[in-house]
């Protein structure tokens, strides 16, 4: 340990933190790599060992590591983490038009759909839903969707056959 009180060695050494955050350039965030500094600063103080060499150096070589790691955390952080601006759904999915479905509405009356049919055709082909989401909506078991499937199909067929 540095003889003197780490107050004492903060003081001394503040510029020392302050022109290191210049070097590399760490305008942004500033208070948060500060507190980094001073921790390394803190944990050089309490590490150091006067046979290695002189003080301000060590310090100077602690507070660079400890810095340089905490930049490579940020910049990995920043990579696989990109922050965007808040996004509805309605903004950026497809609006099914009640213009565009008209033509699809027409065929299911024109092939004699029964209204569950109707259903089936418009939930699983148009909103892509699965027959275990179906049944679970309309209150009803999945045979019984797969027999609305199975109805709608065969009438399909034969009024496009």
């Amino acid at each position: 340990m540095y003889d003197a009180d780490f107050e004492v060695v903060y003081e001394k050494y503040e510029p020392l933190i302050f022109s290191l955050l210049k070097k590399f350039r760490l305008h942004f965030d500033q208070e948060e790599y500060v507190q980094i500094a001073r921790v390394a600063l803190f944990h050089a103080w309490r590490r150091f060992d006067p046979d290695m060499g002189a003080f301000p150096a060590f310090a100077k070589r602690y507070i660079e590591g400890y810095l340089i790691r905490a930049i490579k955390k940020d910049r990995r952080l920043n990579d696989h983490c990109q922050l965007i601006e808040p996004v509805l759904l309605e903004d950026v999915a497809p609006h099914y038009k009640e213009e565009s479905l008209q033509p699809v509405y027409e065929i299911m009356n024109e092939a004699g759909l029964s209204f569950r049919q109707k259903t089936w055709v418009e939930e699983a082909v148009i909103y892509e839903c699965k027959p275990r989401e179906i049944a679970a909506r309309y209150k009803v078991s999945v045979d019984t969707v797969h027999t609305w499937r199975k109805g709608a199909l065969k009438k399909l067929r034969s009024f496009f056959s």
